[in-house]
């Protein structure tokens, strides 16, 4: 993994133009969440970059208030998507991995996370996920669909099978429904994005390689994630940290079931189902790490009875629900106030229903809804799409 001194040059690339601040013209709307919150530079992708070669350089000591600056990044990667200038200094990271190896930085120079932070990393190191939840819990759900024979397999993340199981009941109805052939893993541990966010880089290797070995006991041809956070720390951190290769191909749900509604293997019916008008809140990890905007979109244009009406923010220029980075555990109160942000203009499109594709943006925004005052469904992609999926 990389070190602080390997991204020496990009750290001094920074003009301090703020086009990690705001969106493009001629809306320049609000993109940076702690930017958007604290109005200082130092609070921005540029501002945490300079942070981070005062470090390198030794003109400032690491702290844990400086750590607490960098934390309230939420890692919704929009700095690393519009900042062209660090792309033209090797090895080309884009700002936001920039910002957690800063973090890790810390972390190894001894400097301590929050509270609530170190309870998460307690809960990985017991029982391999960030909720505490004893891990006989999956994998007693899990050995209910395994099929060694089945070239796809699922991996379903901790929030859909620990905390909040709509999205993945919702996921393997829809599979049946379409007669997919498909297995759960045996043993699934948490893909160690809390890790990444927390700082602890070098800590993931362990869940690395037991969850490679897990797939390759399948031996399945493709593997579907239900969390966009565990299919990019698959694609992009596994090879890095453990230098193998995976012998499958990944793919997200939303776009998988694309595929199956395109080769009418997903067949969807609204005879009987009442006009709709919903919103789209397209996650982070989703839109700008894993470069999908349109894949559920375009499974909404099976459905002619719903509606989809963009919020301001949305596609690359999507807002982030406030729960990334690891900042609803170390900073709740600013954690929803960044959801309030967002649920406020999704409440500003007049639609009924908010629609998103993550599990952590689904679960904060469930939170957030009730400091709100007014009510509306929200719903995951998943679990909104079967309500029209009829049987093959």
């Amino acid at each position: 993994m990389e070190k602080l001194r390997d991204v020496e040059k990009e750290l001094a690339m920074c003009i301090k133009d703020k086009k990690c601040t705001y969106g493009e013209w001629p809306d320049n709307l609000p993109m940076c969440p702690p930017y958007n919150k604290f109005g200082f530079f130092t609070y921005c992708g540029g501002g945490m970059l300079y942070l981070g070669r005062a470090l390198l350089l030794s003109l400032i000591e690491p702290s844990p208030e400086l750590l607490k600056v960098l934390s309230t990044c939420t890692m919704c990667g929009f700095c690393g998507n519009t900042c062209k200038l660090v792309s033209v200094a090797s090895p080309h990271f884009p700002v936001h991995e920039m910002i957690s190896i800063i973090k890790a930085e810390m972390i190894e120079q001894g400097i301590e996370v929050s509270k609530g932070e170190k309870r998460i990393l307690d809960f990985m190191k017991k029982e391999k996920n960030p909720f505490g939840v004893s891990s006989n819990k999956r994998l007693q759900a899990h050995k209910t669909v395994l099929n060694p024979k089945a070239k796809i397999a699922i991996f379903s993340g901790c929030f859909n099978t620990l905390k909040r199981r709509n999205a993945f009941d919702a996921c393997i109805k829809i599979l049946e429904k379409s007669q997919v052939d498909f297995s759960l893993l045996g043993d699934e541990w948490c893909c160690g994005a809390p890790l990444l966010d927390m700082g602890y880089r070098k800590e993931i290797s362990e869940v690395a390689e037991h969850n490679i070995k897990e797939i390759e006991k399948i031996g399945a041809e493709k593997i579907i994630f239900l969390c966009p956070h565990c299919l990019n720390i698959f694609s992009s951190f596994y090879p890095q940290i453990t230098g193998t290769k995976i012998d499958a191909k990944f793919s997200y749900v939303t776009q998988f079931f694309l595929d199956l509604a395109r080769e009418n293997l997903l067949k969807f019916s609204n005879s009987d189902k009442p006009h709709k008008k919903i919103a789209f809140h397209d996650p982070c990890y989703l839109a700008r790490y894993l470069g999908d905007t349109e894949s559920v979109r375009e499974l909404l244009k099976f459905i002619p009875s719903v509606e989809l009406i963009e919020m301001k923010r949305s596609r690359n220029e999507t807002y982030c629900c406030g729960a990334g980075g690891g900042v609803k555990v170390s900073d709740p109160d600013y954690s929803e106030w960044i959801g309030m942000d967002r649920v406020r203009e999704f409440i500003d499109t007049g639609a009924n229903e908010l629609i998103t594709s993550c599990p952590h943006c689904m679960d904060h925004f469930s939170d957030v809804k009730r400091q709100v005052g007014r009510e509306f469904l929200i719903s995951d992609s998943s679990e909104f799409i079967l309500n029209y999926v009829t049987k093959m």
